[in-house]
């Protein structure tokens, strides 16, 4: 990939929309290119984050697996999606893990150059950053949670029952962010 095509793929990310050229350049000049196979491990659960992972061709899934080795899709991710962002500004282990699902290449911004460059210009976290409203189907939300979409329904219309979310017009919104945890933990202890 040449640092042209690296420029053009950085342009298109969110957090960096909003990067002067400089700055954009230097990054592009950090990125790692790696291709994976359907089914290669790009992390596991726990892994130390080596940077932020973009999709450049393909397909990438994160996933956990349960105690009965159950396997849940968090998330499907396609060319110019991040992933891994989370652990690249916590600092703490990976999550879940994650995993070509076909023929892919990844480039990582390793984690030490993304944040002196997002220290440098903070202007690009506050205007640029994802929308933290993502859309789901209510299939698809069953699908990451190993369930069926009737189960999800029923919990949505008990949660909107007891006053924790409100549906309105294909949205959910969170009434009650610390009782909806709480419930989510005694739930997950239950189960």
């Amino acid at each position: 990939m040449d640092v042209a095509a690296k420029l053009e793929l950085l342009r298109h990310i969110p957090y960096f929309r909003s990067l002067p050229q400089t700055a954009l350049q230097r990054l592009a000049t950090s990125l790692r290119e790696r291709c994976y196979q359907p089914g290669d491990v790009i992390f596991r659960k726990g892994d130390q984050s080596e940077g932020l992972g973009v999709v450049l061709r393909g397909r990438v899934r994160t996933v956990t697996t349960s105690p009965e080795g159950r396997e849940q899709v968090l998330k499907v991710f396609g060319p110019e999606r991040t992933f891994g962002d989370i652990p690249v500004f916590d600092d703490e282990p990976q999550p879940a893990d994650a995993m070509a699902m076909s023929e892919s290449i990844v480039v990582f911004i390793p984690q030490g150059d993304l944040l002196d460059c997002l220290r440098e210009h903070p202007e690009a976290l506050s205007e640029e950053l994802p929308s933290a409203s993502p859309e789901y189907t209510q299939d698809q939300l069953a699908a990451m949670v190993g369930s069926v979409r009737e189960v999800v329904q029923r919990a949505l219309k008990t949660l909107e029952h007891t006053g924790l979310i409100q549906m309105a017009r294909g949205r959910i919104q969170i009434i009650d962010l610390e009782a909806l945890e709480g419930w989510s933990a005694s739930e997950s202890m239950n189960a």
